[in-house]
């Protein structure tokens, strides 16, 4: 750990503004991978159990005006991929008659319906992602509304046409798994039967959605074409369960695109940066390289020596990056709870942000040795010749070796060992035992070689 330290410490020396940089695009780049990761694995898992509780349509038909009933339900009892129907009576209201705070929504580019809880599927749910109900005289308002108004659970909702006023309180803020996000033009508001009844001989229209839930394996596309068939009423857009699930990872999961994004262009900087550093490294090191090369080392050694500090450095920015993605990715994830709540699957959260870092660094870790195997073949071949042996162009075994490289001599008492001082370029010095005799004598005497054991070159 200190030789790495050192290596570390001559990295900033010799190079100190693309070392800099190279250490902040690596923190960066973890922390908006990790943070990017912790956001889509918080919606993945929030946005799953929102559908879970609300139970969405998979296919839905708006209609506007007169239908005939019976027509729609004797299609929907005829079809066999059909679970489950339901028609939602919704009472849109012009956004001039809903007042909060003496200002009416006129500014809100929104169509606003009120309708009653829906029985069997498409529930609408209050903040911890329970059916929500409303009492007479009360009001559930759209997280959305939450958000942009400020309107909290207290406050006071008014309806005016004319003469007439009603006065809702708001009795909580509800999800809507289909209409949460702002890319969707309608919002919803939840009364009671009662009220909704009474709303209706006062203001509004009535606009209505065919909603059917279908059985597994059962495609879309058959039943928009076979109700399009049947001449069913169609007064209005055909929206499929994809189109929703679109909008909705499209809106919440935007800020996570975004941020890995960002991350994997500053994943690809730190990179150009660490492929400079190490052309420089290499070439202010190729007398290091040649001597450890000469004495035996094989270059997959000489590989993870230098490898080791750079994989270290990016196992550091990971942790660095991961711990920071907790507060980070819960800032951005903040919209996407909201809408549509904590969630119930951890692991997604917590394991996501984890593979990130994993896969960060260890595409690094593949990528460096590349790297490492070409400046090393093209800065290390053929440096310090006199230490190769003469006869057959290849290094002899390091006990039979006259280093002679910064060598002072000192005779070990006992062992007639002369010891060769190194000092490399990295970052310490170590000693080599050199025997007169063989190599057999130098295990004897000297079994602990620094060397030996650092780079394991047996």
């Amino acid at each position: 750990m200190k030789l790495l330290i050192n290596l570390v410490r001559k990295d900033f020396k010799r190079n100190p503004a693309i070392t800099t940089a190279l250490v902040v695009f690596l923190i960066l780049a973890a922390l908006l991978m990790a943070g990017g990761l912790r956001v889509a694995g918080t919606m993945i898992s929030a946005y799953d159990q929102l559908n879970q509780k609300a139970i969405p349509p998979e296919y839905l038909q708006m209609h506007k005006g007169e239908y005939d009933n019976e027509a729609v339900g004797h299609f929907a009892a005829n079809q066999d991929g059909i679970q489950d129907f339901l028609t939602v009576e919704m009472l849109t209201i012009n956004n001039a008659s809903i007042i909060y705070q003496g200002e009416t929504l006129e500014k809100v580019l929104m169509d606003n319906s009120f309708v009653v809880q829906n029985v069997g599927f498409d529930y609408l749910l209050n903040m911890d992602n329970q059916v929500a109900t409303v009492k007479p005289g009360e009001v559930g308002v759209p997280v959305y509304y939450a958000e942009i108004l400020g309107i909290a659970p207290g406050d006071l909702i008014t309806l005016k046409k004319d003469d007439y006023i009603k006065d809702l309180k708001v009795a909580t803020i509800i999800r809507d798994a289909q209409m949460n996000v702002a890319m969707t033009s309608s919002k919803r508001f939840l009364i009671s039967p009662v009220d909704q009844l009474e709303l209706s001989q006062k203001m509004g229209e009535w606009e209505y959605s065919f909603q059917f839930l279908l059985k597994e394996g059962v495609d879309t596309g058959v039943l928009e074409q076979a109700y399009q068939s049947a001449n069913l009423p169609a007064n209005g857009v055909a929206i499929t369960g994809s189109l929703l699930n679109l909008y909705n990872v499209f809106s919440y999961g935007l800020v996570a695109m975004i941020i890995v994004a960002i991350s994997l262009l500053l994943i690809f900087m730190a990179m150009l940066c660490l492929s400079y550093i190490i052309r420089a490294t290499m070439a202010e090191e190729q007398k290091s390289v040649g001597e450890m090369k000469a004495i035996g080392f094989p270059g997959k050694s000489i590989e993870i020596l230098f490898q080791m500090k750079y994989l270290t450095l990016m196992a550091v920015a990971g942790i660095i990056g991961y711990l920071g993605a907790i507060p980070f990715g819960n800032f951005f994830s903040e919209a996407v709870v909201r809408y549509c709540g904590t969630g119930s699957s951890p692991g997604l959260i917590w394991g996501l942000p984890f593979l990130g870092m994993f896969f960060f660094k260890r595409d690094g870790g593949i990528w460096m040795p590349s790297g490492y195997q070409k400046e090393l073949k093209q800065h290390g071949d053929g440096i310090a010749p006199g230490i190769w042996g003469k006869a057959s162009g290849r290094p002899l075994h390091p006990a039979v070796i006259r280093l002679q490289i910064s060598q002072s001599d000192h005779r070990d008492r006992g062992t007639g060992l002369q010891m060769a001082r190194i000092w490399g370029d990295l970052g310490g010095f170590c000693y080599l035992g050199v025997f007169d005799t063989t190599a057999h004598e130098y295990e004897k005497y000297h079994p602990g070689s620094v060397i030996y054991h650092l780079y394991g070159c047996r």
